[in-house]
């Protein structure tokens, strides 16, 4: 067992969007968050959880959202937890 958590920081937002981050293991998605979006502040969304993985697993942070955005950062934390 692992606990996987991504964050993507945007630098802004447009209202009414919607911003989707997935953890994917091998390609396939694992973990969801889902944030609306304000074009006022910066945006943090996250996405993760306790994932079950075997050697050669593999994942990946991925994020989809509807218009156009500027990311300021990403980053991922994957633990062993058992």
């Amino acid at each position: 067992l692992y606990y996987v958590m991504g964050v993507v920081i945007l630098a802004s937002g447009a209202t009414t969007s919607q911003w989707n981050a997935k953890i994917l293991r091998n390609g396939l998605g694992v973990a969801l968050g889902t944030m609306s979006a304000d074009a006022a502040t910066v945006l943090t969304q996250r996405a993760g959880g306790i994932v079950e993985a075997a050697a050669g697993d593999y994942f990946e942070l991925f994020l989809t959202n509807a218009v156009n955005v500027t990311q300021s950062a990403a980053a991922m934390q994957v633990a062993r937890i058992a």
